[in-house]
């Protein structure tokens, strides 16, 4: 049997109240960090940081 797709009916809530009284906030545009981003780390010391992990996880 093929079933005949209908729109959604429309909610009866939609139009109660078309147009706020009071404006709705922006959000701003940009969000502003607190906290400074640290510096990357170079990779040697990155690969060494794992290597210690790897080894404390080993050894426990």
């Amino acid at each position: 049997m093929a079933q005949l797709l209908l729109p959604f009916p429309e909610s009866p809530l939609r139009h109660k109240n078309p147009e706020a009284e009071e404006p709705v906030e922006q959000m701003p545009a940009v969000i502003e960090r607190t906290l400074s981003p640290e510096p990357r780390q170079d990779r040697d010391t990155y690969i060494a940081r794992l290597t210690t992990r790897q080894v404390l996880l080993e050894n426990t």
